[in-house]
């Protein structure tokens, strides 16, 4: 009997778990969700982690080494990028290898993760309020919260973070109760995963450690609870090591950002102090009408300040190193917010990972009533209470997804439970995907009409990184790198290869000049076609403005900001001066020219290693306030070509280097020219030296 009993406590609230958990997914409806492609509602980032996903399972990406569909990198040649430790896309990769690619695979995958990071997160409570009611109750909270229900099968490495945050809280308990070093390694391991996942997923690990750090160098203030860690040997070499393969990762992903120059999201902070005041205002608002109500229904939110005012009051009843975990985690949670303060507009699963600060204040606040007021703790209205909110949250949430998941129709009041706050149903309501729906399943059509796998295209109606490009798996860009403003764009998408261009009909009519550069559309559904992109005849003429090698010289009026240099002419030595060297009025404007190109030829060298930051720029004013066009300058030879419209700069334009690297440098100038370049049926107009 003893044995039976035994088991039914071990292993009666993990079956409760079970059922508790599948029930929550049937009215979440992840049976019908999970047949969807990526849904709109941040379609683009999921897009992203499906792309990296795609070229890991085919071979094209490699671990140390991922590629996705947009040619973001290489001055638009490649696809090589880095973010976030791919550690979910590889082996989302390895298992595809196996199924074969499946957006369903792919989200039963999140969706086994999750289970397992919520049963981690019922073991942990379980030994720390010794209550199975109130641990079960507070792990299914939180898969109560919309933007863990969303993102869950939602192709993000958020959720999965946060599971692995939880598995390292049960390791953290686990350790606290038996003191065995396993349980601390588990711990280590699987925080510092998460933070690979989600670097914003480091808050629950910046606590603890600090905590430790605390106990480590005060061993005397803190020896009742000394036990409860490791010791320093062990336990900080432990977690060293365990982060030393994620934070090499990230120096890695950093290098490969910056040699190619395709970052496609970042891992820094993206601070307050870096938003104007109206970006702030926007915030605020979003923040208000409806972020704070995607973590959780303001019900869930009364019973956190519930707690946390709880806590506040008997705070010197708590133990000491509670104390410090509350503040610290309460703390970090304010600087988070601060540091990531344009998230706030907008980007709502940013804030999966802070939902440990409100987890943690919980538990505290559970274990201090089972100590201090057990009868409250073990009051069947309390339970009855909490039961009731946690099936109101369960009907939110439901509410919730169903209005973030049905993207292709419209909801009306009487289509979804009055379980949403004002601004929601508008929010959500009828999210789509817009002409890009119409390329959702369309890769086995294409090859058949002489679209082939390897053909780079070209979409302006996708203002995303990647979401077009993985829809049809083909290479090429989008409007998010390159902006169909003018034909110059056409030339330069030509000079790279591509082969064709995806337009809706509404595109093609309000841009009447693209139809020379249109061939007969080799597809379409609906009212977006897939044109084979021509390229029109051609003439052109440069003007050499500045060649040493054929004593040409320079007739242009030059800005200096020059320093006594050791070598030689044809060196010209700067400080560190931002703007140190300008030209002005190249003279690329031209009647009927279709785009004009600037050529730089010489070497740059900094006395004090690489440069980080410098650049090279051409800047063209015109009646809309004038455009950039830039180059990082980089050390040693360097022809950089810069690709501009005529049109703008009816004046001239100013080509400059702006030195970011704060460090001297010397520049050796061996030829500069301008190519101009019209239609075959307009009219040359040629001035300068001119080569044949």
């Amino acid at each position: 009997m003893d044995r039976l009993r035994h088991i039914r406590e071990r292993f009666g609230g993990a079956g409760l778990l079970v059922i508790g958990f599948a029930l929550f997914c049937a009215v979440y409806e992840y049976g019908r969700v999970m047949q969807l492609p990526p849904t709109p509602y941040h379609g683009w980032r999921m897009a992203d982690c499906l792309s990296l996903t795609t070229h890991f399972h085919n071979g094209e990406g490699r671990f140390l080494a991922p590629v996705m569909h947009a040619r973001l990198g290489d001055d638009g040649t490649t696809g090589r990028t880095a973010g976030e430790l791919p550690l979910l896309y590889w082996c989302v990769a390895q298992v595809w290898k196996i199924t074969g690619p499946s957006e369903l695979v792919y989200r039963v995958i999140g969706l086994l993760l999750h289970f397992i990071g919520t049963l981690a997160l019922f073991l942990a409570l379980r030994r720390w309020l010794q209550s199975t009611f109130w641990s079960l109750g507070i792990a299914l909270l939180f898969f109560t919260s919309p933007v863990v229900v969303y993102y869950t099968i939602g192709f993000l490495t958020d959720v999965p973070a946060f599971d692995l945050a939880m598995i390292g809280m049960y390791g953290t308990v686990r350790f606290a109760q038996v003191g065995r070093r396993r349980w601390w390694v588990l711990a280590m391991v699987a925080f510092a995963l998460a933070v690979g996942l989600k670097v914003t997923a480091g808050m629950g690990l910046l606590a603890l450690l600090g905590l430790y750090f605390v106990v480590t160098v005060m061993p005397g203030t803190f020896s009742p609870w000394r036990p409860i860690f490791p010791r320093p040997l062990f336990g900080w070499s432990t977690a060293l090591l365990a982060l030393l393969p994620v934070v090499a990762w990230y120096i890695h992903a950093e290098g490969i950002n910056r040699a190619h120059n395709g970052r496609y999201t970042f891992n820094s902070l993206w601070p307050i102090w870096e938003m104007s005041s109206a970006e702030i205002e926007a915030a605020q608002d979003f923040a208000r009408d409806l972020l704070w109500f995607q973590v959780f229904d303001t019900s869930v939110w009364a019973l956190v300040a519930l707690a946390l005012v709880s806590l506040a009051v008997n705070m010197r009843r708590l133990p000491l190193p509670m104390r410090l975990l509350l503040v610290a985690l309460l703390l970090g949670l304010v600087l988070y917010v601060l540091a990531w303060f344009h998230a706030v507009d907008g980007h709502d699963y940013y804030f999966i990972n802070p939902l440990i600060v409100p987890l943690v204040v919980l538990a505290c606040w559970l274990w201090w009533l089972r100590r201090d007021h057990p009868d409250l703790f073990h009051a069947r209205w309390a339970r009855w209470a909490f039961a009731a909110l946690l099936i109101y949250n369960v009907a939110y949430a439901a509410n919730n997804h169903t209005l973030r998941t049905n993207p292709y129709s419209v909801l009306d009041r009487k289509d979804v439970l009055p379980l949403y706050h004002s601004e929601e149903l508008r929010f959500f309501n009828a999210l789509y995907w817009g002409p890009l729906n119409e390329l959702i399943g369309i890769r086995d059509e294409l090859v058949p009409a002489g679209i082939l796998q390897d053909d780079l295209v070209y979409i302006p109606l996708d203002q995303s990184i990647n979401a077009s490009l993985y829809f049809m798996d083909r290479p090429g860009h989008t409007r998010y790198a390159f902006p169909l403003e003018e034909a110059a764009t056409l030339e330069q998408m030509r000079g790279r290869g591509v082969a064709w261009m995806v337009l809706s009909e509404e595109l093609e009519r309000t841009h009447a000049w693209l139809q020379p550069y249109l061939g007969v559309p080799a597809w379409s559904r609906g009212d977006v076609r897939i044109h084979a992109l021509r390229s029109l005849p051609l003439i052109d003429t440069t003007v050499v403005l500045f060649d040493r090698d054929r004593a040409i010289a320079m007739t242009l009026s030059e800005h200096l900001d020059t320093i006594p240099c050791a070598d030689p002419h044809p060196w010209r030595c700067f400080s560190d001066a931002q703007e140190p060297y300008a030209l002005f009025d190249l003279p690329v404007h031209a009647a009927g020219a279709e785009y004009a190109e600037v050529t730089v030829v010489g070497r740059a060298e900094w006395t004090r290693g690489r440069p980080r930051g410098s650049r090279m720029h051409i800047w063209q004013q015109d009646p809309q306030g004038g455009k950039f066009t830039s180059h990082r300058l980089p050390e040693g030879d360097f022809q950089l070509t810069f690709r501009i419209d005529p049109r703008r700069s009816p004046q001239g334009c100013k080509l400059y280097v702006d030195n970011d690297s704060g460090r001297p440098f010397r520049v050796r100038m061996d030829r500069l020219e301008v190519r101009r370049v019209w239609p075959l049926t307009a009219p040359a107009e040629e001035s300068g030296v001119h080569i044949p």
